[in-house]
């Protein structure tokens, strides 16, 4: 049975100071801001999950978590893409982590 993690929106919780992201204590999903772009990454997930991602207009895509739990951006992805500056992007973000509690959260980039 799943349970529910409302989790914290931390800055600089992955290695790269400017990610924004929501983790318990056991996992996180991270975004970070570069260049017109927003790319993801996961871990302590629950292996073989999936991230679901509601992106600003509705707009909705999946993070598929490998068997070590974690997820990267492919080499050479570019992310989501944006066209407005000035502004806060929401993403709201669903995901397992690894003892299968619910991780869920909004994720707020300001451009």
């Amino acid at each position: 049975m799943l349970s529910s993690v409302v989790a914290a929106t931390v800055a600089g919780c992955s290695s790269d100071e400017s990610a924004v992201c929501i983790s318990n204590d056991v996992g996180d999903v991270c975004a970070v801001e570069s260049s017109g772009a927003i790319t993801f990454s996961a871990s302590g997930l629950a292996p073989g999950s999936e991230v679901q991602v509601l992106g600003p207009e509705e707009q909705s895509f999946i993070l598929q978590i490998d068997g070590g739990g974690t997820y990267a951006p492919p080499a050479g992805s570019v992310g989501f893409l944006y066209a407005f500056a000035n502004t806060d992007l929401t993403f709201i973000v669903t995901a397992t982590d690894r003892r299968g509690e619910l991780l869920e959260g909004d994720i707020v980039i300001s451009t």
